[in-house]
């Protein structure tokens, strides 16, 4: 419930939003079919962490994109 229908930039700090990576990272997934990276990435707390990330877009029986999953390992 915490983060369901919410921007994916939150779990970015400002600095990588202002930049546009969380839409680069969303553009790459959906024209590769995976995007996967590692980064900094923040805590419901905002506090930051280093992650892999992969992400992997979520399509439905006639091929319409409907989400993305995300898979974080704090490494």
């Amino acid at each position: 419930d915490e983060v369901m229908g919410r921007y994916y930039g939150m779990f970015h700090p400002p600095e990588d939003c202002q930049a546009g990576l969380p839409e680069r990272e969303l553009e790459v997934a959906q024209a590769e079919g995976r995007f996967t990276g590692e980064g900094w990435r923040l805590k419901s707390d905002g506090s930051r962490y280093w992650a892999r990330v992969t992400l992997t877009p979520a399509r439905d029986e006639e091929g319409t994109l409907r989400g993305f999953t995300k898979v974080v390992q704090d490494i």
